[in-house]
């Protein structure tokens, strides 16, 4: 601090120094006052402001911003507002947090003290299921999605008699075959284990779209556990092998959660060494094997080429000494027919 600056460049220079306290300068009718106060809360926050005049000295000037005034009183702490943690009790239990905002106390909810209470005040938790419902539909708009790509990647129309461009292909419709197969699998290995049972099915219009019955699913999504169980799987470490759907269809280990599934055949799809890799390697092999063979032709035709270019240049010589040929005898037979 020198002795030009005002009490506002002492509070710029304070926030500047990232101490973790903050300055602000208010005005009263007695004049400018340097208000200090730490970035954070509770009583852990609390600090002590040493000041020193130039010199050395902590006597008057500077000094007596000090938390302690040597020259005799209370200095700066009669003006000090201590910092203190928020407190409360929860089932019995008491709680001190340095913000009035207690997020780890208890698993999976964060409260906010407000106000102080002489009476208990007694909360309900029930589970948001908003955000199980936006992802179900989430998934559902992406699984129609991927099925209209397939549909029209291997579409006919017989009209024009055009096919698509994977229409007949074995890997497209093996996928095809397989995603549609595990909606009607079994998942989970709880009270949920299809996805008939949170009310979306396969529309009946031979599409193979997937539509949300809102009712069923409101009825399914009063139970989260039994629905983040058939999403996540079974928390057991033993389950039965396999069972059978109301379908018919048979599928092992039902306690593997559904997006555990689509997760797995995903990555058998995708992968380096997934059904879709093989299927470019393959494509990538038949491509330079046809172009080998494009370069072959292209060889055989660059040859024929010049062997052609080479005998039409052999009939041409010979064309023109057979030209010159007949125009010598056609002199000569004129000449004969002069002399008899």
């Amino acid at each position: 601090v020198t002795a030009t600056d005002t009490m506002g460049s002492i509070a710029s220079k304070i926030n500047a120094a990232g101490a973790g306290v903050s300055a602000t300068v208010i005005k009263d009718a007695s004049g400018e006052r340097l208000m200090m106060r730490s970035s954070t809360t509770g009583e852990a926050a609390g600090f002590r402001i040493q000041a020193t005049d130039d010199g050395g000295s902590t006597g008057p000037g500077l000094g007596i911003l000090a938390f302690d005034n040597p020259a005799g009183g209370q200095g700066m702490a009669a003006g000090v507002q201590y910092g203190e943690n928020a407190k409360a009790t929860i089932n019995g239990i008491d709680i001190s947090s340095p913000t009035n905002t207690l997020a780890d106390t208890v698993a999976g909810l964060s409260l906010t003290l407000s106000q102080v209470t002489t009476t208990p005040v007694k909360i309900d938790v029930t589970a948001d299921t908003s955000a199980m419902r936006t992802a179900i539909k989430t998934f559902v708009t992406a699984y129609n999605a991927t099925n209209d790509m397939f549909a029209s990647a291997t579409k006919y129309d017989p009209a024009t008699k055009t096919a698509a461009l994977l229409q007949g292909d074995g890997t497209t419709r093996g996928l095809q075959n397989a995603l549609r197969a595990m909606v009607g699998a079994a998942s989970g290995g709880g009270a949920i284990t299809q996805l008939s049972d949170l009310g979306i099915e396969v529309s009946k219009d031979k599409s193979g779209k997937l539509v949300v019955d809102e009712t069923k699913l409101t009825k399914a999504l009063a139970d989260p556990a039994a629905v983040r169980q058939f999403f996540s799987g079974a928390t057991a470490t033993t389950a039965a092998a396999s069972t059978t759907t109301t379908t018919g269809n048979a599928v092992d280990d039902v306690t593997t959660g559904f997006a555990s599934r689509f997760s797995t055949f995903a990555q058998e799809a995708i992968g380096t060494s997934g059904t879709l890799g093989s299927k470019t390697d393959s494509l990538q092999l038949q491509k330079t094997a046809n172009g080998k063979d494009q370069d072959r032709v292209n060889t055989r035709l660059t040859l024929t080429e010049a062997r052609l270019r080479k005998q039409y240049s052999a009939l041409d010589t010979t064309v023109s000494s057979l030209t010159s040929l007949n125009a010598y005898i056609t002199q000569q037979i004129t000449q004969w027919n002069k002399s008899t």
